[in-house]
């Protein structure tokens, strides 16, 4: 067990030694402009602890030539934090250590960098640059996740682990997009060929309008989409998974095309995505999971292939209603499904009322049609 003591000379710290090294547990002072000193009673001081800064109103932090470490949410809503003490012995960043640090700008990761934490600088929304120099070897999830200005990242030709193509952010082979800056103002973007996989929160709030995919696209991580502003979504032809809530929230999503190779559809993939009017969903998809297209409240056409095996609860569930303009509840009109082997029912589809349903005779779906008094059920096989 450490033991905190409060720095001598009238320092504005207090501190814990762990190894010979100082390490920096919370800002007592009041003043603005910070420095960090390199030795507290005689020995280095080697890190900013947890939470050291948070929640102060700090401007300016600077000094501490020897640091290598910061740690978990060390700097968590400083929301005057203008500069960062970004030192070239710096090793590692925490989770956390800089969200909602919004007055923050730039963020110029020097070589000595080998990794930063999850959302170490999430909600930073002033940040409009980040430069990540050689040593970067790791990058946790939502790092950069903002609704900011962040319009480019620069990555160093000599590190070994990241690229950027056009500022935006890849591992160095470019075979997976970590980060697209949310804050660059384009209609279109093409990702570029040989992209594999696109990460969780790669487009998370981004202002882009329509993103194209390659067809080397395997799948896209959770999340990736997430509150964007993006409008239509082309999808490669070889995609076989759509992560947990990919494109909740895109509100202004209209045209989306479900690739042929389509395996899964991930929880919560298009929740609330309002402004969706029809969903083909292809053979090859096997499953849907909950709340995949809940509250798709203009969507008016459904049709599912023969291959789905899964349908989860809630999956274009929107509540029960009867059919009128003004509520946020499901809207269809048609809904087919081509597949013998799925449940479906209220768990799934809530009580739809003026529903035309398309399905086997004898199946849940046919049953669920009954169900409701003025739904229609046509039948896919030929009457007896």
């Amino acid at each position: 067990m450490t033991t905190d003591y409060a720095a001598p000379g009238g320092l504005p710290f207090r501190y814990a030694v762990d190894g010979g090294g100082v390490t920096i547990t919370q800002y007592t002072g009041t003043a603005p402009d910070v420095v960090i000193p390199d030795e507290i009673d005689g020995k280095l001081v080697t890190a900013i602890g947890e939470r050291a800064f948070a929640w102060k109103p700090v401007v300016s932090v600077t000094g501490g030539k020897w640091i290598v470490r910061i740690g978990e949410k060390a700097f968590y809503l400083c929301r005057l934090l203008a500069s960062a003490p970004l030192g070239d012995g710096l090793v590692s960043i925490g989770d956390d250590a800089f969200g909602f640090c919004s007055a923050l700008t730039s963020v110029p990761l020097p070589d000595s960098v080998v990794s930063i934490g999850r959302e170490c600088f999430a909600r930073c929304d002033m940040l409009s640059a980040v430069k990540i120099g050689s040593g970067l070897q790791t990058i946790g999830q939502q790092a950069f996740y903002s609704d900011s200005g962040l319009t480019s990242f620069t990555v160093s030709e000599d590190n070994g682990s990241f690229s950027s193509v056009d500022g935006v952010l890849f591992d160095k082979e470019r075979t997976e997009l970590i980060q697209y800056p949310s804050g660059r103002r384009e209609a279109s973007y093409q990702i570029p060929a040989g992209v594999r996989r696109v990460r969780g929160y790669a487009f998370a709030w981004a202002d882009v309008k329509r993103v194209v995919f390659p067809d080397s696209t395997v799948s896209v991580g959770e999340f990736a989409f997430s509150y964007s502003a993006v409008e239509e979504i082309r999808f490669g032809a070889n995609l076989h998974t759509i992560g947990k809530a990919a494109m909740e929230y895109c509100h202004a999503l209209r045209n989306v095309r479900l690739p042929e190779n389509l395996i899964e559809i991930g929880e919560a993939a298009f929740y609330d995505c309002r402004a969706l009017e029809a969903v083909s969903v292809p053979d090859s998809v096997r499953t849907i999971k909950s709340y995949a297209f809940q509250y798709c409240t203009a969507l008016r056409k459904v049709v599912i292939g023969s291959g789905l095996r899964s349908l989860g609860d809630g999956a274009f569930y929107g509540g029960n209603f009867s059919p009128g303009a003004g509520n946020h509840f499901m809207h269809m009109q048609t809904f087919t499904l081509y597949s013998r082997q799925v449940e479906v029912g209220i768990y799934q589809l809530g009580y739809i009322h003026g529903l035309t349903l398309q399905g086997w005779r004898d199946s849940a779906l046919h049953r669920y049609a009954s169900g409701i008094s003025d739904n229609t059920f046509i039948p896919l096989d030929a009457p007896a």
